[in-house]
């Protein structure tokens, strides 16, 4: 410590004094206990300066920084867009359908690494590399036979990068995949509501033994809304519920209906966690309040491009 300190920070005290701020604590030499409270008058020459007191009052950002500590042990992070990094990654020309399932067999190694550098990154809830592996799309190109096998090698994958990892399995979070089941960033899925809860029924069987919690993602609609969480709740399951948001409308749904009663639709169903995903960082922005005065835990996990206008349906 320098040998001055004592006198430069006696000075300092003077000078904010004669500026009329109060600054430091001081106390009488002859006075045992705590220091006594801040007073708009310099030091005299009997009086010693409470150092650890001083620098501390000195430093606002302690309070600050206190608090931002405490908020970050509620804060939870997630995985990214494991599919958009994948596809990235593979230097793929061109987007064709399902090709993020295409690539688990092609080249596991690389679906292997992406979960690892999520893990890496700090991510603590891993999704499977499922989310296009519905009975819905499978069907649509035929290749519903291949339904039990695109879950077991996500979930085999998703295994082995966490094995690899130097995170304990405990520390960690899987979860499984529950998504539009036809083609997201739209709700036209005109069937009525059993058939999108059999088949939520029929995903949650292919992953259930593998997996800590489901995340239901990029919900366009209130009828996708009611038939999984209908699914969730046959099996007892946390509802974890992720909604996509109308860009040009931030404060609705894909489908055109309000986020804020879709909010109490899930307020009424229990829902335990609420988020927004595939939707611009700007829509996000704005309909954060809506969750956060619901009263239950939210989230968010924003695109990475700045519009789905060109993505074809049942493609992504």
């Amino acid at each position: 410590m320098p040998d001055n300190i004592y006198e430069n920070l006696k000075n300092n005290i003077r000078q904010k004094a004669k500026a009329g701020s109060g600054f430091g604590n001081r106390q009488k030499s002859k006075v045992r206990g705590r220091p006594k409270p801040s007073r708009n008058v310099p030091p005299g020459d009997q009086e010693r300066i409470d150092i650890v007191s001083t620098l501390r009052s000195a430093a606002p950002w302690q309070k600050l920084r206190k608090q931002q500590l405490k908020l970050s042990k509620n804060i939870i992070l997630l995985d990214g867009g494991i599919g958009q990094e994948i596809y990235k990654r593979a230097h793929s020309p061109d987007s064709h359908t399902l090709w993020s399932l295409k690539i688990m067999i092609d080249n596991p190694d690389l679906v292997i690494k992406v979960h690892q550098d999520f893990i890496a990154s700090g991510a603590r809830v891993l999704s499977l590399n499922n989310y296009a592996a519905t009975p819905s799309r499978l069907k649509k190109i035929g290749m519903y036979s291949s339904f039990g096998e695109m879950h077991q090698v996500a979930i085999k994958l998703l295994k082995l990068a966490i094995d690899k990892s130097p995170i304990s399995r405990a520390d960690i979070k899987v979860a499984g995949s529950l998504p539009p089941l036809v083609a997201s960033y739209t709700s036209h899925d005109e069937r009525p509501h059993k058939d999108l809860y059999d088949e939520y029924i029929s995903l949650i069987d292919q992953q259930i033994n593998d997996v800590d919690l489901f995340l239901a993602e990029t919900l366009s609609s209130t009828k996708e809304i009611l038939a999984v969480t209908d699914a969730l709740q046959f099996y007892s399951l946390k509802k974890y519920i992720s909604l996509t948001l109308d860009d040009k409308s931030p404060l609705k749904l894909r489908s055109g209906e309000l986020l804020m009663d879709a909010v109490k639709l899930l307020k009424d169903r229990c829902a335990d966690v609420i988020l927004i995903n595939c939707s611009r960082p700007e829509t996000v922005s704005i309909a954060l309040p809506i969750l956060k005065n619901s009263g239950i835990v939210f989230g968010a996990y924003a695109n990475g491009f700045s519009s789905v206008e060109k993505l074809e349906p049942g493609k992504n």
